[in-house]
């Protein structure tokens, strides 16, 4: 697996409808894919062909019907699919992040703080964290008089950019971004 970080083998995802006579939606099938260390991958399609529920099927958030998700997790080659719940979360925390279209946050933390917030969960020393939190905030033209504010009042572009911040500070060996221009 060499310099492959993320290796998609045959990857199907289905949704059962439960309240609908159990209806079947395929979402996609036979999803193969490779990401080697340093490229960046575009995934491009209609609105509703399944982009997005194939980034949180990579990312552990929806399960996979059948398929393989191979990662690079601490020097081993580890498949999602198969991993138990506390790998997946590991995972999240060391190797692979995740950036929704939308910004969901708790109100009124600041922005500050919810940019830092993977860099404290990974025991980095707050001071360190809010450093490296204010120095992308400024990379990102989110104008330091709105760093103590929540991003619920802010514009939709800026809380994207706060979204792509929070996404960024943690410098994950891979990130999915899902519509990071929306």
């Amino acid at each position: 697996m060499d310099s492959v970080y993320l290796s998609v083998e045959k990857l199907d995802k289905t949704f059962l409808l439960h309240n609908q006579n159990n209806t079947r939606i395929n979402v996609f099938k036979d999803v193969d894919l490779k990401a080697y260390r340093g490229e960046c991958l575009v995934i491009h399609g209609e609105s509703g062909s399944g982009k997005s529920t194939l980034l949180k099927t990579l990312y552990g958030n929806y399960l996979a019907k059948d398929g393989h998700i191979f990662i690079q997790h601490r020097g081993a080659r580890v498949d999602l699919v198969r991993s138990e719940p506390r790998k997946i979360i590991q995972i999240r925390k060391e190797t692979m992040g995740y950036v929704s279209q939308f910004l969901r946050v708790v109100p009124r933390v600041p922005c500050i703080d919810i940019v830092a917030e993977p860099l404290l969960e990974r025991g980095i020393d707050q001071a360190v964290a809010l450093e490296k939190a204010q120095t992308l905030l400024e990379r990102l033209h989110i104008p330091s008089h709105l760093w103590n504010l929540s991003p619920v009042t802010f514009s939709g572009g800026e809380q994207q950019r706060v979204n792509l911040a929070h996404g960024f500070i943690a410098d994950y060996p891979i990130l999915l971004l899902d519509e990071p221009t929306a």
